[in-house]
């Protein structure tokens, strides 16, 4: 059995270095430009780092996704994966971010995926585009930071639909679409619950920041859910310090 928050721990670690440290150089008053303008929350894509999604379960995850015809283009070279380190390493060899990847945690070995299909038994009620069966798996605010919107993309939608149909299955994902107004992606962890944890950035010019450490310009914040009832409620949130990834900015 895959330890998830251990997993998703690995995931922060890389956007929180190589991810971030890749758009730091494009910061300006506070946000992430891109094109030369800044990156608009909900809207515009990082293009400055790649996304990712991983499927990840224990033993047997990726003969099964196969066997279902839940996965297509699997590939054939496995690439062992035992750390924090194996993982980042694995994620900037990627050479075509598109798809995804699944990870046998048993065995330690992730590969890509082309294309990842929905379950064939999902429950009646699921419909990633209603607002109140979003609303049922996801915080209000998951797609913009005042919740003025709550919808979710292609790899979003996996990443609800796959552990429905696979019960013991988690999915990760390194998301590109603007949170906030620095201008990254979050990272989001989901199960057959919805949304169990995020981490995502935050700048001075947000909301959020006097909750934030002030000898620095960006911290990242982690929130953890739960189910209650028919939705989600947050059940923790701290402020994370980064990693050693740039010169603490003295506001």
């Amino acid at each position: 059995m895959i330890n998830s928050s251990q997993f998703f721990d690995w995931l922060v670690r890389h956007h929180s270095t190589v991810n971030l440290g890749k758009c730091l150089p494009h910061i300006e008053g506070g946000r992430i430009h891109q094109d030369g303008s800044p990156l608009q929350e909900g809207i515009d894509e990082n293009k400055l780092y790649k996304g990712t999604l991983i499927v990840a379960d224990g033993e047997g995850l990726i003969q099964r996704l196969e066997r279902d015809r839940m996965a297509w283009g699997v590939g054939t070279n496995y690439t062992p994966i035992r750390d924090a380190g194996d993982l980042s390493s694995y994620l900037e060899a990627i050479e075509n971010p598109d798809g995804g990847h699944v990870y046998d945690s048993v065995g330690g070995l992730m590969t890509g995926v082309k294309h990842f299909r929905e379950p064939a038994n999902l429950p009646q009620d699921f419909d990633p585009y209603d607002n109140d069966f979003l609303r049922s798996v996801l915080p209000g605010d998951f797609s913009s930071s005042n919740g003025s919107r709550i919808e979710v993309g292609n790899r979003g939608l996996v990443g609800l639909a796959v552990p429905l149909g696979y019960p013991q299955a988690h999915v990760l994902q390194i998301k590109q679409t603007a949170y906030g107004n620095l201008g990254m992606g979050k990272v989001v962890h989901f199960s057959t619950n919805g949304l169990v944890e995020e981490f995502f950035f935050t700048s001075r010019e947000d909301s959020l920041q006097n909750t934030l450490d002030p000898i620095n310009s960006v911290q990242g914040v982690y929130r953890r859910y739960a189910r209650e009832g028919a939705g989600l409620v947050r059940i923790a949130e701290e402020v994370r310090a980064l990693p050693a990834v740039y010169d603490p900015l003295l506001l």
